[in-house]
């Protein structure tokens, strides 16, 4: 899967940075409610993919591939930002 764009990962470090409260939408679908605070990479079919790291409400640790985030809606007040779309 091609790398996000260079714009759209300020927005994941901007997140990460205040470590705001946020729904992601999946490609899957899938919506994950959480806290992000770093970006890592993981292993995936011998290759490395960058994905965020963080807790969900229940202090449970997530990590999601940058590749799989169709979406971000920031919950946090005061946000810098309060959504933005990865879809072309």
């Amino acid at each position: 899967m091609a790398p996000i764009k260079c714009s759209d990962y300020d927005y994941v470090e901007i997140l990460c940075m205040h470590q705001y409260e946020v729904k992601l939408i999946l490609v899957s679908g899938i919506e994950i409610l959480g806290y992000f605070n770093t970006t890592c990479y993981v292993s995936l079919d011998d290759q490395k993919q960058e994905a965020i790291k963080g807790i969900d409400q229940h202090q449970q640790p997530l990590v999601v591939l940058l590749t799989d985030i169709v979406s971000i809606d920031v919950l946090s007040p005061n946000a810098l930002f309060d959504y933005v779309s990865f879809a072309d």
